[in-house]
């Protein structure tokens, strides 16, 4: 039997398609019957082999769906009522957060920024409760803040958290000239000073490793948070987007940062590892990150490991996990090295080639 994505996305687009027609009651039902179906099926992609990228994705793009068709509702429900004739350019649902990445595991939160301008503050507000309680009603967990653009970015300079969310901002539904505006701010202000930007993601590294140390090889590894896990790589991306205002972070390629093989290995260890936090969150029927002593046979099973030569299966899959941990971390560890967040270092300058030309990229102790 072959599963695929985009069928699911289509069978979804059908479903929700009949929530106009139907009463509040039936809406709920409706939207908890789609996500019990849905979760079903991806836990089957999970189960026929897709990979850590492919489940969340997908997953991702489901609620995509489903929140742009609860979000029509609000706003046919508003218009009907004439209360805000301006509401589609003047309010926005925001996906933050490793769900602004497009990356959802079965039991991870949803983030949502409800963004607005201050012209339609009293829309905004409904437009989040009529959102996010609907959401809570049907189990989704979820997150949600309610801000301005100028907030967003005073938020940004008080709070690391807040300023990684950001980072990973992805544009759902609504006025979408509010969210260009939040994110042409955002690059000016990491533009303003690339080199305190980096300073600040120097220090979330050590907090992070003063926590839960330095060494890949851990006997309870965090899947997320331990070195060489998912976090690692999150660091590698926000480093490429506001030290070298790179779109992709594949571009740390052409930057010279990272050589192809590097590259490749990065990425596929990160794959991996994010179909080992599917697996937990299987597994537990929660959201679970770390693989605990007890977990790992379990997990090892789930993923199809075997024993081998005087290996338990859990001992193969750790293994396993460890050689792909380490090709995280040492990836993360040359772009850190690159954007000189260890003392000594001299500025570099880098040439790259793109389609409009050559750009200087500087890098280093002598940002600004």
């Amino acid at each position: 039997m072959k599963l695929e994505p985009e069928k699911i996305l289509d069978r979804a687009e059908e479903r929700l398609r009949k929530l106009p027609q139907a009463s509040a009651e039936e809406t709920l039902n409706l939207l908890r019957g789609f996500l019990r179906m849905e979760s079903h099926r991806l836990r089957m992609l999970h189960r026929y082999g897709l990979s850590g990228r492919e489940v969340a994705g997908t997953r991702s793009r489901v609620v995509d769906a489903l929140i742009t068709h609860v979000y029509q509702l609000a706003q046919e429900r508003y218009s009907g009522k004439r209360l805000f004739p301006d509401m589609e350019s003047s309010a926005a649902v925001v996906a933050v957060g490793g769900y602004g990445r497009g990356e959802l595991c079965p039991h991870s939160d949803i983030d949502l920024l409800i963004l607005y301008d201050r012209r339609s503050e009293e829309f905004g507000r409904h437009l989040a409760q009529e959102l996010i309680y609907l959401l809570w009603d049907i189990n989704l967990k979820v997150g949600h803040s309610f801000r301005t653009t100028e907030q967003c970015i005073e938020m940004s300079r008080a709070d690391s958290s807040a300023e990684n969310a950001l980072i990973d901002a992805r544009y759902l539904v609504g006025g979408r000239r509010v969210f260009d505006y939040l994110k042409t701010r955002l690059q000016r202000y990491w533009a303003e000073n690339p080199r305190k930007f980096v300073e600040r993601k120097q220090q979330e590294l050590a907090e992070r490793y003063g926590k839960l140390g330095e060494t890949v090889f851990l006997l309870e590894p965090d899947t997320k948070e331990s070195p060489g896990g998912l976090r690692d790589f999150h660091l590698l991306l926000w480093l490429a987007r506001g030290a070298w205002h790179l779109e992709q972070a594949a571009d740390l390629v052409k930057a010279g940062v990272l050589t192809q093989g590097d590259w490749d290995r990065a990425t596929r260890g990160y794959d991996w590892i994010l179909r080992v936090r599917n697996e937990l969150h299987y597994v537990t029927d929660r959201r679970a990150d770390q693989l605990t002593f007890a977990l790992q046979p379990e997990v090892a099973r789930g993923l199809k490991f075997v024993p081998q030569k005087h290996q338990l299966a859990s001992e193969v899959f750790m293994r396993q996990y460890f050689l792909h941990a380490e090709n995280v971390h040492q990836a993360m560890r040359q772009v850190v090295a690159a954007a000189h967040l260890e003392k000594g270092r001299r500025r570099r300058q880098v040439l790259l080639e793109f389609p409009d030309g050559p750009h200087l990229i500087r890098t280093g102790s002598e940002l600004r």
